[in-house]
């Protein structure tokens, strides 16, 4: 299995001083306080693997204020060492390799797409759905699977899928290239189903030009129909008679409307209560699970200080429980209210719909007795447009499989079971299950985004793409060997227990370490309070620190600026 692993970034300036950060196989820890550089040196790793920048005013903003022109990543293969170096703003990159697989020379932002996928022993044609209701493809993209080994602080703690692309407009495209990231299958087969799926598409075109003609036509023949003058008195008589019909009818149509209009009010308005009705059930789970973490805080440690801090926390949680509870049951009480009234309009546009039908009948029979030539060819031409309907609803046409049937059991129960391992390991046992329709894992039996004001979204992030790299690698399938995560430890929310995020991020920190295997690569970037003293000078860790300080250590990541 080909992998590739980050070794060192040096930036240089105009003048020729270098910025140089080193890392190492195994766990590497960037900490430092807040402005000393931490996430933009993982901007700059994503700039130099061609990764989507978030935010390319921090880029520009190292030429343009610091003096610094170019970059060069230094990767390491199995098969030798290349470096990668890219100025500041532009599309080339110029490789300098001793490995054999990779050729010496200048690639644009294209080409070196084609190069990190060789990196990782992709090679050849390998087609990606980007539609999940279309049989459009393209070719897998770097890019496009990067999100997955090298997530920053804006993305760490979003509350839908990590194994998901950040852009809602990927997501399809994604999940498709994880397919075959996981299981090795790609999209090719689907190329040239698009032709066919546009004939068939053509096809119906055609028969909805054909049925929109007959209903012109129909319509003209209602015209004349209605337009038809005899001299005859009954004739006459009939003709008003169909016209207060008609007069009677028009009235109920107006008040069908505005009856519709009042039943979707009230289901929009039962729809928004009912969202705010989960949020507030959402904040007593949210605030069961607090409790829940300082009642085990509380029975593992003990003090009459602890006591007391635990016991306000507690008395604080009831008091929020209890205005949430009073809430929720006033909320129930107005949505019982909107759904009595929808039954009550729902009954009176039942009985309006019956009444219309009536008349319409009732004008159709008094109809029937006049003009009869014409009423015919307007039935028959009504037949004609049944039957092309029938015949366009029934048209078999080629669609396209839904993306998420694609993939097995085999890969969400490996993540279900794996990070429930680990968090029992961190922290304490939950209940992990990974659900297919959405892609993400639920904690608990609830979706991760009930628990995300307590932070945990991080957390439960980072492990959903630490197993990921553990299943690739365990399956031989192509991954680099390199995870990077920006601020995970730092995003868990101080809304939990001091204790309880102490215990997770040392949990964290303490199984990384202990299972800090050799062909693999994990870069953190943290704030230094995050990181516990322990943790701080461990055999095998390459640990780099940020002092923040002018007079103590390296201040941060540029020269000259950070640095003192």
């Amino acid at each position: 299995m080909s992998k590739f692993f980050i070794k060192r970034l040096v930036l240089i300036t105009k003048e020729g001083d270098k910025t140089i950060v080193d890392f190492k196989d195994g766990l590497n820890i960037i900490a430092g306080p807040v402005n000393t550089g931490k996430s933009l040196l993982a901007e700059c790793i994503n700039y130099m693997l061609c990764g989507k920048i978030n935010n390319i005013h921090n880029i520009n903003k190292i030429k343009r204020n610091y003096s610094y022109e170019r970059m060069i990543l230094y990767i390491s293969t199995s098969r030798g060492e290349i470096s990668l170096t890219r100025n500041i703003g532009s599309d080339i990159t110029t490789i300098d390799s001793s490995d054999e697989y990779i050729k010496s020379d200048n690639y644009s932002s294209d080409s070196m797409d084609v190069v990190f996928l060789k990196l990782l022993g992709i090679e050849g044609s390998n087609k990606v759905r980007t539609s999940n209701e279309s049989f459009n493809v393209k070719e897998l993209s770097w890019r496009n699977i990067l999100h997955l080994f090298l997530i920053n602080d804006k993305d760490i703690d979003r509350d839908n899928s990590p194994l998901l692309s950040p852009q809602s407009q990927l997501k399809t495209e994604s999940l498709s290239s994880l397919i075959y990231l996981a299981l090795g299958v790609n999209s090719n087969y689907l190329e040239g189903c698009q032709d066919m799926y546009i004939l068939d598409g053509n096809v119906k075109k055609y028969i909805k030009n054909k049925i929109g003609y007959i209903s012109k036509e129909i319509e003209n023949l209602k015209v004349q129909y209605s337009n038809i003058n005899t001299e005859s008195a009954d004739k006459r008589s009939g003709q008003e008679k169909i016209e207060e019909l008609a007069s009677e009818s028009q009235e109920i149509i107006i008040n069908l409307y505005n009856e519709s209009e009042h039943l979707t009010e009230c289901i929009t308005l039962k729809k928004s209560f009912k969202k705010l009705k989960q949020t507030y059930q959402n904040d007593i789970k949210r605030i069961q699970f607090v409790t829940d973490g300082i009642k085990a805080v509380g029975a593992q440690e003990g003090g009459k200080d602890n006591k007391l801090v635990n016991e306000e926390l507690l008395i604080n949680s009831k008091e929020e429980l209890r205005n949430i509870e009073y809430h929720l049951s006033s909320l129930n009480e107005v949505i019982d209210e909107l759904e009595d009234r929808e039954q009550q309009i729902y009954e009176r546009i039942i009985g309006l719909k019956e009444k219309l039908v009536f008349l319409r009948s009732l004008t159709t029979s008094m109809l029937q007795a006049d003009n009869s030539y014409i009423y015919n060819k307007i039935f028959f031409l009504v037949e004609q447009r049944n039957k092309l309907n029938y015949e366009l609803a029934n048209i078999k046409k080629m669609e396209p499989s839904d993306v998420y049937r694609e993939i097995n059991n085999e890969l969400p129960n490996y993540i279900s079971k794996k990070i429930e391992y680990i968090f029992e390991k961190i922290w304490q046992h939950w209940d992990v299950k990974f659900k297919k329709d959405y892609f993400d894992i639920e904690l608990g039996g609830e979706p991760k985004s009930v628990f995300m004001n307590g932070g945990l979204n991080s957390i439960l992030n980072m492990l959903t793409l630490l197993v990921l790299h553990l299943y690739l690698m365990e399956q031989e399938r192509p991954t680099p060997g390199f995870l990077i995560f920006d601020s995970a430890l730092t995003r868990i929310s101080d809304k939990i227990n001091e204790d309880i995020i102490k215990e997770i991020r040392s949990g964290i920190l303490k199984y990384l370490i202990n299972h800090n295997l050799p062909d693999r690569q994990i870069i953190l970037f943290e704030r230094t309070e995050t990181i516990p003293e322990e943790y701080r000078d461990v055999k095998g860790v390459n640990y780099i620190k940020f002092t923040g300080s002018k007079i103590k250590g390296q201040y941060g990541f540029l020269n000259g600026v950070e640095k003192s």
